[in-house]
């Protein structure tokens, strides 16, 4: 029920706001699409990097015994947090720099964030349907093995 309720919310409130604030302004809705897209790049862009560059050299570094676990989780942290922030901030720049050269008030950025937030909200939107399906499986086999018919 609350894995329902929660699917619901995290895709109706960020398309809802999205419309709403297109109305209020008085823009287009092209602004929203935009931000969800640079979103959806930059996640393009830093789920590879993560998980093919900067976790198999934590995981080496945890490995070889250079750092212990404590700084290492300091450094695991500070590195993925950071690459995080650059790449969406790179992307960001490059949004406003040639993409939307124009969007320089309150209301163009506020569509932008709403965007590239509500993309945001859709992605952990679909998490959840995946961990929901998860859990029905689990729920449905609960008291089976592989000896009961």
């Amino acid at each position: 029920m609350l894995y329902g309720i929660k699917i619901l919310l995290l895709s109706v409130i960020p398309i809802g706001s999205g419309i709403y604030l297109t109305r209020k302004f008085d823009r287009e809705g092209k602004r929203w699409w935009i931000g969800a897209i640079v979103f959806a790049v930059t996640q393009v862009i830093l789920l590879p990097l993560q998980n093919y560059v900067i976790a198999p050299y934590l995981y080496s570094l945890n490995n070889s015994g250079i750092l212990p676990s404590i700084p290492l989780l300091l450094f695991g942290g500070l590195t993925l947090g950071l690459s995080v922030g650059v790449c969406e901030e790179v992307l960001r720049y490059a949004m406003y720099r040639w993409w939307t050269k124009d969007a320089r008030s309150f209301d163009s950025g506020l569509l932008l964030g709403a965007g590239a937030g509500g993309a945001a909200s859709l992605f952990l939107a679909f998490q959840v349907r995946k961990h929901l399906k998860n859990l029905l499986h689990w729920i449905a086999f609960r008291g089976l093995t592989l000896l009961s018919n």
